[in-house]
Protein backbone atom coordinates (compact mmCIF):
# COMPACT_ATOMS: atom_id res chain seq x y z
CA UNK A 1 0.00 0.00 0.00
CA UNK A 2 2.62 2.43 0.77
CA UNK A 3 4.35 2.05 -2.54
CA UNK A 4 1.14 2.41 -4.76
CA UNK A 5 0.26 5.34 -2.31
CA UNK A 6 -3.31 3.68 -1.46
CA UNK A 7 -5.84 5.26 -0.44
CA UNK A 8 -9.70 3.83 0.53
CA UNK A 9 -12.68 4.81 1.53
CA UNK A 10 -11.82 6.53 5.17
CA UNK A 11 -9.15 8.77 3.04
CA UNK A 12 -11.63 11.69 3.37
CA UNK A 13 -11.37 11.95 6.75
CA UNK A 14 -7.65 10.37 7.52
CA UNK A 15 -6.14 10.73 4.20
CA UNK A 16 -4.39 8.50 1.83
CA UNK A 17 -0.71 6.24 2.73
CA UNK A 18 1.53 9.38 2.35
CA UNK A 19 -0.44 11.92 4.62
CA UNK A 20 -0.45 8.44 7.23
CA UNK A 21 3.45 7.20 6.41
CA UNK A 22 6.04 8.69 9.05
CA UNK A 23 9.02 6.37 8.09
CA UNK A 24 10.28 3.60 6.26
CA UNK A 25 13.16 1.21 6.04
CA UNK A 26 14.14 0.35 2.44
CA UNK A 27 16.35 -1.77 0.66
CA UNK A 28 17.92 0.32 -2.02
CA UNK A 29 19.17 -1.40 -5.28
CA UNK A 30 22.77 -1.66 -4.18
CA UNK A 31 21.90 -3.47 -0.97
CA UNK A 32 22.55 -0.72 1.65
CA UNK A 33 19.91 -0.62 4.37
CA UNK A 34 17.79 3.19 4.70
CA UNK A 35 15.39 4.46 7.15
CA UNK A 36 13.87 7.23 4.67
CA UNK A 37 13.51 9.45 8.21
CA UNK A 38 16.74 8.87 9.91
CA UNK A 39 16.55 5.45 12.77
CA UNK A 40 13.97 8.27 14.58
CA UNK A 41 11.49 9.79 12.65
CA UNK A 42 12.63 13.36 11.60
CA UNK A 43 11.05 16.07 13.49
CA UNK A 44 7.77 17.17 11.79
CA UNK A 45 9.16 20.95 11.40
CA UNK A 46 12.16 19.90 9.96
CA UNK A 47 12.85 21.35 6.52
CA UNK A 48 16.43 19.72 6.31
CA UNK A 49 17.27 17.77 3.59
CA UNK A 50 14.76 15.77 0.71
CA UNK A 51 11.95 14.20 2.14
CA UNK A 52 12.77 11.02 1.41
CA UNK A 53 9.77 9.05 2.68
CA UNK A 54 7.63 11.27 0.63
CA UNK A 55 9.76 10.35 -2.39
CA UNK A 56 9.41 6.60 -1.95
CA UNK A 57 5.59 6.58 -0.93
CA UNK A 58 3.94 6.10 -4.18
CA UNK A 59 7.12 4.57 -6.02
CA UNK A 60 5.79 0.93 -6.94
CA UNK A 61 8.97 -0.52 -6.40
CA UNK A 62 11.34 1.71 -8.31
CA UNK A 63 13.39 3.36 -5.61
CA UNK A 64 13.98 0.79 -3.81
CA UNK A 65 11.91 -2.81 -1.47
CA UNK A 66 10.09 -1.10 1.70
CA UNK A 67 11.00 -4.15 4.61
CA UNK A 68 9.26 -1.99 7.56
CA UNK A 69 6.75 0.64 7.61
CA UNK A 70 6.37 3.21 10.88
CA UNK A 71 2.84 4.78 10.43
CA UNK A 72 0.55 7.36 12.47
CA UNK A 73 -1.84 6.00 14.05
CA UNK A 74 -5.78 7.76 14.82
CA UNK A 75 -8.29 6.73 17.17
CA UNK A 76 -11.36 4.83 16.24
CA UNK A 77 -13.88 7.20 16.02
CA UNK A 78 -16.20 7.63 19.13
CA UNK A 79 -19.42 7.83 17.21
CA UNK A 80 -20.56 6.87 13.66
CA UNK A 81 -23.70 7.27 11.65
CA UNK A 82 -23.85 6.64 8.18
CA UNK A 83 -26.05 7.25 5.55
CA UNK A 84 -27.51 5.94 1.65
CA UNK A 85 -29.40 8.13 -0.64
CA UNK A 86 -30.58 8.22 -3.96
CA UNK A 87 -30.54 10.94 -7.12
CA UNK A 88 -32.44 10.90 -10.28
CA UNK A 89 -29.60 11.39 -12.51
CA UNK A 90 -25.26 11.12 -11.94
CA UNK A 91 -25.11 14.85 -11.87
CA UNK A 92 -27.55 15.26 -8.90
CA UNK A 93 -25.05 12.94 -7.44
CA UNK A 94 -22.07 14.49 -8.02
CA UNK A 95 -23.33 18.15 -7.24
CA UNK A 96 -24.39 16.63 -3.43
CA UNK A 97 -21.01 15.93 -2.82
CA UNK A 98 -19.41 19.02 -4.62
CA UNK A 99 -21.87 21.19 -2.25
CA UNK A 100 -20.81 18.93 0.85
CA UNK A 101 -16.96 19.29 0.30
CA UNK A 102 -17.74 23.19 -0.24
CA UNK A 103 -19.87 23.43 2.86
CA UNK A 104 -16.72 22.40 5.71
CA UNK A 105 -19.01 20.04 7.16
CA UNK A 106 -16.47 16.82 8.10
CA UNK A 107 -17.55 13.81 6.03
CA UNK A 108 -15.79 10.35 6.90
CA UNK A 109 -17.00 8.34 3.79
CA UNK A 110 -18.40 8.90 0.42
CA UNK A 111 -19.05 6.75 -1.64
CA UNK A 112 -20.57 6.97 -5.31
CA UNK A 113 -22.62 3.90 -7.00
CA UNK A 114 -24.56 4.67 -10.48
CA UNK A 115 -27.52 2.82 -11.53
CA UNK A 116 -25.82 0.16 -12.99
CA UNK A 117 -23.42 -0.91 -10.31
CA UNK A 118 -26.94 -0.50 -7.74
CA UNK A 119 -29.06 -2.53 -10.52
CA UNK A 120 -25.76 -5.62 -9.64
CA UNK A 121 -25.68 -5.37 -6.04
CA UNK A 122 -29.92 -5.95 -6.07
CA UNK A 123 -29.16 -9.07 -7.84
CA UNK A 124 -26.10 -10.34 -6.09
CA UNK A 125 -26.80 -8.99 -2.56
CA UNK A 126 -30.66 -8.64 -2.22
CA UNK A 127 -30.32 -5.37 -1.09
CA UNK A 128 -33.52 -3.35 -0.95
CA UNK A 129 -32.46 0.07 -3.03
CA UNK A 130 -33.73 2.22 -5.47
CA UNK A 131 -32.18 1.42 -8.96
CA UNK A 132 -30.80 5.09 -9.40
CA UNK A 133 -27.08 6.82 -8.88
CA UNK A 134 -26.80 6.60 -5.03
CA UNK A 135 -24.30 8.12 -2.54
CA UNK A 136 -23.08 6.01 0.72
CA UNK A 137 -21.65 8.47 3.25
CA UNK A 138 -20.21 8.21 6.72
CA UNK A 139 -19.80 10.73 9.56
CA UNK A 140 -17.97 10.76 12.72
CA UNK A 141 -17.92 12.74 16.03
CA UNK A 142 -16.91 13.23 19.59
CA UNK A 143 -20.60 13.19 20.37
CA UNK A 144 -23.65 11.27 19.09
CA UNK A 145 -25.02 14.85 18.28
CA UNK A 146 -21.99 15.98 16.45
CA UNK A 147 -22.30 13.05 14.15
CA UNK A 148 -26.08 13.01 13.71
CA UNK A 149 -25.92 16.90 13.14
CA UNK A 150 -23.31 16.21 10.42
CA UNK A 151 -25.65 13.99 8.44
CA UNK A 152 -28.30 16.64 8.47
CA UNK A 153 -26.56 19.08 7.36
CA UNK A 154 -25.61 16.44 4.24
CA UNK A 155 -29.08 15.55 4.36
CA UNK A 156 -30.39 18.89 3.61
CA UNK A 157 -27.74 19.73 0.50
CA UNK A 158 -28.84 15.82 -0.62
CA UNK A 159 -31.98 16.80 -0.94
CA UNK A 160 -32.00 20.61 -1.98
CA UNK A 161 -29.93 18.63 -5.12
CA UNK A 162 -32.91 16.12 -5.99
CA UNK A 163 -31.70 13.49 -3.78
CA UNK A 164 -34.65 11.26 -1.92
CA UNK A 165 -34.54 7.94 0.45
CA UNK A 166 -32.16 9.68 2.51
CA UNK A 167 -31.78 7.03 5.34
CA UNK A 168 -29.15 6.94 8.50
CA UNK A 169 -28.68 5.26 11.57
CA UNK A 170 -26.22 4.86 14.54
CA UNK A 171 -26.32 1.27 14.76
CA UNK A 172 -23.93 -1.07 14.57
CA UNK A 173 -25.45 -3.62 12.27
CA UNK A 174 -28.09 -1.07 10.32
CA UNK A 175 -24.84 1.02 9.14
CA UNK A 176 -23.09 -2.75 7.39
CA UNK A 177 -26.83 -3.43 5.84
CA UNK A 178 -26.79 0.39 4.82
CA UNK A 179 -23.28 -0.02 3.81
CA UNK A 180 -23.25 -3.85 2.17
CA UNK A 181 -24.42 -2.85 -1.65
CA UNK A 182 -21.22 -1.10 -1.83
CA UNK A 183 -18.88 -3.32 0.50
CA UNK A 184 -19.63 -5.94 -1.93
CA UNK A 185 -19.58 -4.10 -5.13
CA UNK A 186 -17.06 -5.91 -6.73
CA UNK A 187 -18.40 -9.13 -6.15
CA UNK A 188 -21.72 -7.92 -7.59
CA UNK A 189 -20.00 -6.27 -10.67
CA UNK A 190 -18.23 -9.67 -11.24
CA UNK A 191 -21.54 -11.76 -10.91
CA UNK A 192 -22.42 -9.65 -14.31
CA UNK A 193 -19.94 -11.84 -16.15
CA UNK A 194 -18.55 -14.95 -14.03
CA UNK A 195 -15.99 -16.46 -16.56
CA UNK A 196 -13.77 -12.99 -17.20
CA UNK A 197 -11.42 -11.35 -15.38
CA UNK A 198 -12.05 -8.54 -12.98
CA UNK A 199 -9.19 -5.66 -13.06
CA UNK A 200 -9.83 -2.73 -10.50
CA UNK A 201 -8.07 0.14 -10.83
CA UNK A 202 -8.51 4.03 -10.04
CA UNK A 203 -9.20 7.85 -12.31
CA UNK A 204 -8.29 11.08 -10.90
CA UNK A 205 -9.72 14.04 -12.25
CA UNK A 206 -10.98 17.20 -10.59
CA UNK A 207 -14.23 16.62 -8.81
CA UNK A 208 -16.07 19.91 -10.84
CA UNK A 209 -15.22 17.48 -13.81
CA UNK A 210 -16.31 13.77 -12.29
CA UNK A 211 -19.76 14.04 -13.96
CA UNK A 212 -18.10 14.37 -17.37
CA UNK A 213 -15.73 11.24 -16.89
CA UNK A 214 -18.50 9.32 -16.15
CA UNK A 215 -20.76 10.22 -19.01
CA UNK A 216 -17.47 9.92 -21.63
CA UNK A 217 -17.32 6.61 -19.40
CA UNK A 218 -20.80 5.28 -20.18
CA UNK A 219 -20.23 6.15 -23.37
CA UNK A 220 -17.02 4.02 -24.04
CA UNK A 221 -18.62 1.45 -22.36
CA UNK A 222 -21.96 1.42 -24.91
CA UNK A 223 -19.62 1.38 -28.12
Amino acid sequence: MAATRASGTNAVSFGTMKQNVLNLEVVLPDGRLMKTSGRACRSRKSSAGYDLTSLFVGSEGTLGTITKICLKLSPIPAHVVSGVCSFVDDKSAINSVIKTLQSGVSVARVEYLDSMAIRATRAYSKVDLRESPTLFLEFNGSTAEEATNRSEVVRHICVSNGGSDFECSSDADERRRLWKARHELYFALKSLAPHSTAITTDVCVPIARLTEMIAKTKRLLDR
